[in-house]
């Protein structure tokens, strides 16, 4: 792979620089019980839960091209934990159970170390919903943009973040879900954008944006983080009404909050949120 990325990338960036590094998940649907790491899981290549192998990939991209430049696969805990099956498949002992956010981390900072060019990360609702993994690309430098789960609390706006409710409540009163906040918006604040060519038209959404405070089960009053950037600090979120469009509606893809931005201090904040 390190070859293939040091022949492809200069033919790559020869049309315009690295703009994104891709997270993603690649499924690879299997009949049988014993490849390695096969279950019953999410596969995205059939858009449903099914028997298959997960590999976490990392890819960079422009305008023109994409470029996988890391792949690794997804070893489920029930594989981690069985020694009989590892040892009949040949798992090496030091290979453990890792989250696939965990993985993507990894990867990230893997293509950091290595000088990858490109500054923003992109990832799905699938990643986007882990907050160390945002706070861990924060903390390497890199902006993202991430796909986020409907149902996340985030402080109302104009309302000064306290202590977050406790994991598994929706009770406190200043904070709301990033669904509702997203019917609750005016018509105006919506804008119709054209953001990828598809087979036979432009495909286009409408979005909405405002900055919030996002109201981490781990974010506590008087011990919010200082560094600009993390998760107490001012967030862009950008929004769609899914019911309203035509789009997949199958597994993680169906969300009405589609985007969720980091907002770095400086020169690394410059610019509007790019359309998805």
């Amino acid at each position: 792979m390190t070859k293939v990325r040091q022949t492809v990338l200069p033919r790559m960036t020869r049309d315009g620089p690295i703009e994104a590094w891709i997270i993603d998940d690649t499924g690879i649907p299997k009949k049988g019980q014993h490849s390695v790491g096969v279950s019953h899981q999410y596969c995205g290549q059939l858009g449903k839960q099914a028997n298959c192998q997960v590999a976490v990939t990392l890819s960079i991209a422009n305008r023109h091209a994409s470029l996988p430049v890391a792949y690794r696969l997804y070893l489920p805990n029930a594989w981690a934990e069985d020694d009989d099956r590892r040892a009949k498949v040949g798992v090496p002992e030091e290979i453990t159970f890792k989250t696939k956010p965990q993985i993507a981390l990894e990867q990230i900072g893997w293509a950091c170390e290595v000088g990858l060019p490109g500054s923003m990360v992109l990832v799905d609702a699938g990643y986007g919903h882990d907050s160390k993994l945002r706070a861990g690309i924060t903390d390497l430098g890199k902006r993202y943009v991430a796909g986020i789960q409907p149902q996340m609390l985030v402080w109302k706006p104009a309302k000064r973040p306290g202590r977050a409710p406790k994991k598994g409540h929706r009770d406190a009163p200043d904070t709301i879900s990033v669904k509702d906040l997203a019917l609750g918006l005016r018509n105006s604040a919506w804008r119709t954008i054209q953001w990828r060519e598809g087979s036979n038209e432009w495909l286009s959404s409408r979005f909405a944006r405002l900055r919030v405070h996002v109201a981490s089960s781990h974010q506590r009053a008087g011990n919010r983080p200082k560094t600009r950037g993390r998760e107490g600090a001012d967030q862009v979120l950008a929004f769609h009404l899914a019911e309203q469009h035509h789009i997949p509606r199958s597994g993680r893809r169906r969300q009405a909050a589609l985007a969720h931005r980091a907002r770095l201090s400086g020169a690394q904040a410059g610019g509007r949120a790019r359309a998805l």
